[in-house]
């Protein structure tokens, strides 16, 4: 009975492997990683961002979508802030944006808000075999990554208002494909680790 068991898990496993093509490459780990918003794509992102305007208020930020209480984004503090654009002596208040050297000169009424979006996936492309014992690897990776920050300084009314908005940055496009090959599987870091073991012991 257990031997039946046995070859009935085995064949289970054994016959997708044994398909050509995509039935083995689905076997193939794959991941994503993303952050849950409301825009999918960078240029989304980008269109809703570049429409922010200076001396907008938090409710009109809150309005379309971009604020902490939203989506996730990191607030800054004014120390953050500080020691962002003036990190060192050399760097002189007068060389910044007016916007951000009003921020800085506002001390505590002044705060941040750095937003970090991305959508990432990773999967493994390639021989299903090859890749199980470690002989040839491929990791293809695709997706995008967005990045902003803006200014905010809090007046005497207690409406906080934009004062500087960051160019977005990130990547619009990301496609990295990376290879591994090791001829002898998992042989190799066996060999490798006896040339290194060889060559500290003729020392």
């Amino acid at each position: 009975m257990k031997s039946r068991v046995a070859f009935f898990l085995l064949a289970s496993f054994m016959t997708p492997l044994l398909l050509p093509g995509c039935a083995s490459i689905k076997l193939l780990p794959h991941s994503t990683n993303f952050t849950e918003i409301q825009w999918k794509s960078y240029q989304d992102i980008e269109e809703i961002y570049k429409s922010i305007k200076k001396d907008e208020t938090e409710e009109q930020l809150k309005e379309k979508g971009l604020h902490p209480e939203i989506i996730p984004a990191e607030i800054i503090s004014d120390i953050d802030i500080r020691n962002k654009y003036l990190p060192n002596e050399s760097i002189k208040i007068d060389y910044l944006d007016e916007g951000v050297q009003k921020c800085i000169k506002a001390k505590s009424q002044c705060f941040g808000y750095e937003f970090n979006f991305e959508k990432t996936n990773e999967k493994r492309a390639g021989s299903f075999w090859l890749d199980t014992i470690g002989i040839k690897r491929k990791n293809i990776t695709s997706g995008w990554k967005f990045r902003g920050r803006m200014l905010l300084i809090t007046g005497r009314d207690n409406i906080a208002r934009v004062v500087y908005i960051e160019r977005p940055g990130g990547s619009p496009i990301i496609k990295k494909q990376t290879e591994t090959t090791k001829p002898l599987g998992p042989l190799q870091s066996v060999g490798e680790e006896a040339i290194k073991i060889g060559i500290s012991s003729s020392f």
